[in-house]
């Protein structure tokens, strides 16, 4: 089923944030229709683990730009961000019970290992990862990056497919069709159309890995709203990613050097 939302759900908020602080982070997304935080009362004599929050944006894009946000620290939890497909802002008792759900499955917020058979070494300034199976299937392997690169980034990498020489008609609802045949579609960007050939390319991120949830010790104000700037350049970052020509783009200079990052 396409999934038309244009509300995103963020839990494992921390219990001292507010709403004005949420909707300031995530207006850099997009314009936000609606936000609501939950618990909306916060009775003293009842200690509050958690929040859950549930942004409305105008647009639908918005939605698949506002996951990047995923794993960013704020205050002292990373953020998990995933798209509310029923498409209606819930109340207050739904809202608590989808927050008692995550609280009731931690293990749920683990992250995922790579196959046994999955290798990843580091090659003097080079990061290598390595799958047998892709080589016996023909395809080709997983491009370096340089070591450097932080563990979550390599994932997000490694499970980003570049979709290219489409026909210019091609639309997101379509190419989430196909790509969710082979496995779950997190979301999609569709790029540019190529100047040179009339053809457009697109990246998909398939859900086979996550990040695990590692609580950082509790921050300064200032410590976080130096994590809010951070956020926000990556942000930037993901909404670059609408008008690339070249979806290579998303990665390191000297990953560019080789096509095998093109996975078919």
């Amino acid at each position: 089923m396409k999934n038309k939302t244009k509300i995103v759900q963020v839990s494992n908020i921390a219990p001292q944030a507010t709403k004005d602080q949420l909707s300031s982070l995530f207006s850099f997304v997009g314009k936000i229709d609606d936000i609501r935080l939950f618990p909306i009362i916060r009775d003293v004599a009842i200690p509050v683990q958690s929040r859950i929050c549930f942004i409305k944006f105008s647009e639908r894009d918005n939605v698949g730009v506002a996951q990047h946000l995923t794993n960013i620290v704020f205050i002292d939890r990373a953020l998990l961000i995933i798209p509310y497909v029923p498409g209606d802002m819930p109340d207050e008792p739904k809202a608590i019970e989808l927050l008692n759900f995550t609280a009731s499955f931690p293990n749920l917020l683990k992250e995922v290992a790579w196959p046994s058979h999955v290798k990843t070494e580091i090659d003097g300034i080079i990061l290598r990862t390595t799958d047998p199976e892709l080589t016996q299937q023909g395809l080709p392997e997983y491009p370096n990056l340089p070591a450097t690169t932080e563990s979550f980034k390599v994932n997000e990498i490694r499970r980003t497919l570049v979709f290219d020489n489409l026909p210019p008609e091609t639309t997101a609802e379509q190419l989430e069709d196909f790509a969710s045949s082979a496995g779950d579609v997190k979301f999609l960007r569709l790029g540019d159309v190529d100047a040179t050939t009339g053809k457009l390319n697109a990246l998909v991120d398939v859900n086979h890995s996550t990040v695990a949830v590692v609580k950082p010790v509790t921050k300064s104000n200032e410590a976080a709203e130096r994590e809010i700037e951070e956020a926000m350049q990556r942000v930037k970052q993901a909404q670059s990613l609408l008008s690339t020509v070249d979806p290579m783009a998303l990665m390191d200079p000297s990953a560019l050097e080789t096509k095998a990052s093109k996975s078919r």
